[in-house]
């Protein structure tokens, strides 16, 4: 199998990007910001120094006069002088050189893992054009050594504490995933899971608007795609159901002209063209039958077109092409027809006579059927007389889909046992 450049990457769920992201950016922040704290905590103590030492020498130069100063003078914990090579020896070995009188402060440190190490401070301050070099160094047991330790000390507290805010936010963060998450993964069940009867109810609620919509969104197009498969699937039954007098009629004409041969000319001639109208009447038939279970099928859609129609030889018809449904039984057809002529849908129509007639003829084993007129009212009446008759036999798909087309056509139907 052969996978795509960033393939993998599409796999990662949404769940994983965004942590990743999430502490990615959290991490950052918290070490810029720890680096950024210790920094500026580092460079307040570095100007604290800077500014004593400043003052000091200010001091210095204003209470002592020139005369009277010292190589080196000892002025509180710092060490003053005009000249660098007077300087203590463990300043000079660390700064070798002279330092610029920049009134920038000049430190020396070197690596500790304890308390016995020592730091160098120096700075070179001008006063009236008189250099002064001003030197300090600690160790644990000076002052400045002690504020250096404890400065150390707040260094690893801020080391600490950046760690535990990341801890807490990650924390935080995960409460904050579970609750998003946990409704994510309840519309993934709840949409795996629809089918034929679940799609019938209403949506549950998963906490969060986009969710819900999502969610709405889903439902109706499943709902409608499971809609639409049904009409697909009535429409198969309802074709399967209703084509089968026409075929039936196409079949038995068809063995008609077969047999034909046997017979003179001149009379098989008429045959075959009395054959030939039934086979091209039951193809009529076969598409009217389809163009209507079709606009069945649909929401929406022009009506079948309406034509003048004579009532009474549609029924004449419909009798004759279902009459095989009347053979081997004791069965006594009565019809009371006048002409009648109506404007209506010629398909909707047969499809409902056919199916009201065929259930007459097929549930029947003996006594009588009547078909009557009555102004513009049809009565089919079936009069069972065979014990064990079941009055729920026949209504299936025939009649299912007649009452169908009764009310998209407006009409009406009444039945009584």
């Amino acid at each position: 199998m052969t996978t795509r450049p960033g393939s993998r990457l599409r796999e990662l769920s949404i769940k994983t990007v965004v942590v990743l992201a999430f502490f990615s950016l959290s991490g950052l922040l918290v070490l810029g910001y720890s680096f950024l704290s210790a920094r500026f905590f580092s460079m307040g103590v570095a100007h604290a120094i800077m500014d004593n030492m400043a003052v000091t020498v200010e001091n210095f130069h204003h209470s002592a006069p020139g005369e009277k100063r010292k190589d080196v003078e000892y002025w509180g914990t710092y060490r003053i002088t005009t000249n660098w090579k007077f300087m203590p020896p463990g300043v000079t070995r660390v700064f070798p050189t002279p330092v610029p009188p920049s009134n920038e402060l000049y430190i020396a440190r070197k690596p500790r893992l304890s308390r016995s190490g020592t730091d160098y401070y120096v700075m070179a301050v001008e006063k009236e054009g008189q250099i002064y070099y001003v030197s300090q160094w600690s160790g644990f047991s000076t002052p400045l050594g002690v504020m250096g330790w404890n400065s150390n000390k707040n260094i690893r507290f801020l080391i600490v504490l950046s760690c535990l805010i990341g801890i807490g936010v990650a924390v935080m963060f995960w409460f904050f995933m579970r609750a998003v998450s946990q409704p994510m993964i309840s519309l993934n069940s709840w949409a795996g899971g629809l089918d034929s009867e679940r799609i019938r109810e209403v949506p549950p609620d998963f906490h969060f608007r986009e969710l819900n919509e999502l969610a709405a969104m889903l439902h109706a197009k499943i709902r409608a795609e499971h809609e639409q498969l049904e009409r697909d699937q009535q429409f198969v039954h309802y074709a399967s159901h209703e084509l089968r007098t026409p075929i039936t009629v196409i079949s038995q004409n068809t063995e008609v002209l077969k047999k034909l041969q046997r017979f003179e000319p001149e009379k098989r001639l008429k045959l075959q063209e009395r054959s030939v109208r039934r086979l091209d009447r039951a193809s009529e038939n076969m598409k009217m039958l389809v163009e209507t279970l079709l606009w069945v099928g649909r929401k929406s859609g022009e009506p079948p077109p309406e034509t003048e129609l004579r009532v009474d030889r549609l029924v004449r018809e419909i009798i004759r092409e279902l009459a095989f449904l009347l053979r081997g039984k004791n069965i006594k057809l009565q019809l009371s027809l006048f002409p009648c002529t109506v404007k209506t849908a010629e398909a909707p129509l047969r499809i409902v006579l056919s199916n009201l007639i065929r259930n007459a003829f097929q549930h029947s084993s003996r006594g009588r059927v009547s078909v009557s007129m009555e102004g513009s009212r049809i009565h089919i009446l079936n009069e069972e007389r065979e014990s064990g008759y079941r009055d729920d036999l026949g209504f299936g798909f025939g009649l299912s889909l007649t009452s169908k087309l009764i009310d998209r056509m407006g009409w009406g139907l009444e039945c009584d046992s």
